[in-house]
């Protein structure tokens, strides 16, 4: 990402992505929406009538979790997107959540370089089945220096689970960092939570494959106290329009 909005592609890949945006396809059940493989938000969008689309993949060791993301700058410079998660556990049922979420820049400086954005989402388990029920809001600062981005998120999850005993508000918070250390490598690190939930960190690598066309993801993560159970690996793919295509 260069000054905080999301670079785009173009006409081939475009024609696809945005057909696929307008027609609702599932995305990503994940409360932030940073370019992979960030769980953390930015206060940056695309480029108003741009689209994109992300695709991930995260390999824990008892389950693996895949996610289809596109998104697109339609109306009002606000980003917005509808989307899917499905969560594979060995040995039991699958379980998906749907997401409908929003982005909108309020400040943006070139000169200094910081930018202020919120963003908020509802998510919750498809197909009637029991399982998340989650409200989320975000507010997003980023600042650039030069090829460094530093994130801060802090906002609030509502849950409103099917039991009553699990319906709660947690506070929370995260922290990234993007360098782009050549025109096509960009390496990433975060560290994010939840109140009373263990913080997570995370870092990884993306790579221009066809540059400002198509781009390569990966990561290693890790939920503290967790062990084992709460390491992945991700491996994602994700494709920009070229410029406005609405």
């Amino acid at each position: 990402m260069k000054n905080l909005r999301f670079t785009t592609t173009r006409n081939i890949v475009a024609a696809a992505i945005g057909s696929a945006a307008i027609a609702g396809v599932m995305l990503v059940a994940l409360p932030a929406w940073c370019a992979p493989p960030l769980a953390s938000d930015d206060a940056g969008t695309l480029a108003p009538g741009a689209c994109q689309l992300e695709t991930e993949n995260r390999q824990f060791r008892n389950r693996i979790e895949q996610d289809i993301v596109p998104a697109c700058n339609l109306w009002f410079d606000t980003e917005v997107g509808i989307g899917h998660q499905r969560s594979a556990p060995d040995g039991a049922p699958r379980a998906d959540s749907i997401v409908y979420q929003f982005k909108k820049v309020l400040i943006t400086s070139a000169d200094t370089g910081w930018a202020f954005g919120i963003a908020a989402a509802t998510i919750h388990a498809s197909g009637g089945q029991s399982g998340i029920r989650q409200n989320v809001f975000n507010a997003l600062v980023s600042r650039q220096f030069s090829a460094t981005i530093l994130h801060l998120n802090a906002g609030f999850v509502s849950d409103r689970e099917a039991e009553a005993s699990t319906r709660k508000n947690r506070l929370s918070w995260a922290i990234a960092a993007e360098h782009d250390a050549t025109d096509r490598w960009t390496f990433v690190g975060e560290v994010f939570g939840q109140r009373d939930v263990p913080a997570t960190v995370q870092v990884g690598l993306r790579f221009w494959a066809l540059p400002k066309y198509m781009q390569l993801t990966t990561s290693l993560g890790a939920q503290r106290s967790e062990g084992r159970d709460g390491r992945w690996v991700s491996v994602g793919v994700r494709f920009e329009t070229g410029g406005s295509i609405f």
